[in-house]
């Protein structure tokens, strides 16, 4: 059955919290906040969306079965799936009080297509004052006429409207049976350590470090990698219900490898006078979130690089800064290389 597009469903008006940078030119203060946004979303009144993927995922550390359904190129989730809570913390809230309880998005499962236009990099600092912004994103979200109200100044309002708006219309669905739905990335394997020896299906956020995560479809492999880290095989907790016959390619390796984007960035920035080209590309790349990042190749190639930059660094403080940042990732990087054919390269692969 083929999926409908968005333009066959009806929509509805919403208004959705949005963390926004505001300046205070009277004071100088700067603060974050969020700021409600009209936005159209979705509505699915006749049940045109089509199931596309049903899931046992681990919800608080109980099973929870998880049905996905599509509308055009989206994968939409339960509102209350999304956000690992149970349908009773929510029940008595209708849709503007559960768009509004998402204090922020990218800590949900959103592909980052959307998350990315709806949140803000909360470890940056303020671009007005230059130093960290007084946090008021837990207090309740303000229209927008409040705070210009006030004589403060809301920066890029007008740039980032116009997206959010964009987002928000394929983002976001009502749907007459399940209430509030959102795009949202297929679930994964996860390896945990810190609970025992397990290996769960469940949903997490894109952005997360993904070195010990696998691809829906890689039960098998998440498996072996698990029992290779602790020479036992995991408990396993989740199933796969009824798979998508339309998902992503699988880029585990490149995932697990971006993921640490901040780590290496974070490692290499005090030591680019002793790096050498690879290396000042590569913190060139993290610090500047340039896509190129996905770009590095294979397995095999991006641990043969990390390689090459730990030899550069060899010596100092900055070699165990690097090899503390590295060391997972290594052996995620290892495992893959060593289940892979030795030419396969990730695609996009750098020349």
């Amino acid at each position: 059955m083929k999926a409908p597009e968005f333009g066959r469903l009806r929509s509805r008006p919403a208004l959705l919290p949005i963390p926004f940078d505001v300046h205070d030119p009277a004071t100088g203060e700067g603060s974050r906040m969020r700021i409600l946004v009209d936005v159209q979303i979705a509505e699915d009144r006749n049940g045109a969306s089509i199931p596309d993927g049903r899931y046992t995922v681990v919800h608080r550390n109980r099973d929870r079965e998880v049905v996905y359904r599509r509308v055009g190129d989206v994968r939409f989730a339960p509102f209350f799936d999304v956000c690992n809570r149970t349908p009773d913390m929510y029940r008595n809230l209708g849709i503007a009080e559960q768009l509004s309880s998402l204090r922020s998005y990218a800590d949900y499962a959103m592909p980052e297509r959307f998350s990315q236009v709806f949140a803000l990099d909360y470890a940056s600092l303020h671009p007005v004052t230059g130093r960290r912004p007084t946090s008021l994103i837990d207090e309740a979200p303000r229209r927008l006429v409040e705070v210009v109200g006030t004589g403060k100044v809301v920066i890029g309002w007008d740039e980032r409207v116009e997206a959010i708006r964009d987002a928000a219309s394929r983002c976001f669905m009502v749907h007459e049976d399940v209430g509030l739905c959102i795009a949202a990335a297929p679930p994964v394997w996860g390896v945990l350590e810190s609970e025992g020896h397990k290996l769960q299906l469940h949903q997490v956020s894109p952005r997360r470090s993904r070195v010990d995560l696998f691809d829906v479809r890689r039960r098998e492999a998440a498996v072996a990698f698990a029992a290779s880290q602790r020479g036992m095989e995991p408990l396993v907790r989740g199933a796969v219900i009824d798979l998508s016959a339309d998902l992503p390619p699988e880029t585990d390796a490149r995932d697990a490898f971006v993921g640490l984007r901040d780590g290496f960035r974070r490692s290499l920035g005090g030591t680019l006078c002793d790096l050498d080209a690879e290396g000042v590309r590569l913190w060139h790349d993290c610090a500047s979130g340039s896509d190129d990042l996905a770009r590095y190749g294979s397995a095999r190639e991006m641990l043969e690089l990390l390689d090459r930059i730990g030899a550069g660094l060899a010596g100092g403080d900055a070699f165990e800064r690097w090899e503390g940042t590295t060391r997972a990732l290594k052996r995620r990087l290892s495992f893959e290389a060593d289940n892979s054919p030795a030419q396969e390269a990730l695609p996009g692969a750098r020349p």
